[in-house]
């Protein structure tokens, strides 16, 4: 590991999306038109490049759903876990 990117071997590229439910989602609900179908939600694609060839070596797509409002924190910590688990059974 370097935190220089011209002595890296490989580099790592993030895309997110996260919601915490919508507004109009919240109101149904809460007049009961929209069930309990207000969920949060984190996506992370998790991307390694090899840094000389540019070729992908490992990649892949992490999405965790809440039903509660509000839950980014623990969401959020569930697809860095879910990263972390399959990138690590990829090198081995």
């Amino acid at each position: 590991m370097t935190t220089d990117p011209q002595q890296a071997d490989y580099t790592a590229q993030f895309q997110a999306k996260a919601s915490d439910g919508t507004l109009l989602q919240g109101i149904l609900s809460s007049l009961g038109q929209g069930g309990n179908d207000i969920k949060s939600f984190n996506e992370v694609v998790m991307t390694i490049v090899e840094a000389r060839s540019k070729d992908v070596v490992f990649s892949y797509t992490c999405r965790k759903v809440s039903q509660n409002m509000g839950a980014s924190s623990a969401l959020a910590t569930s697809v860095a876990e879910c990263l972390a688990k399959h990138w690590k059974d990829s090198i081995h």
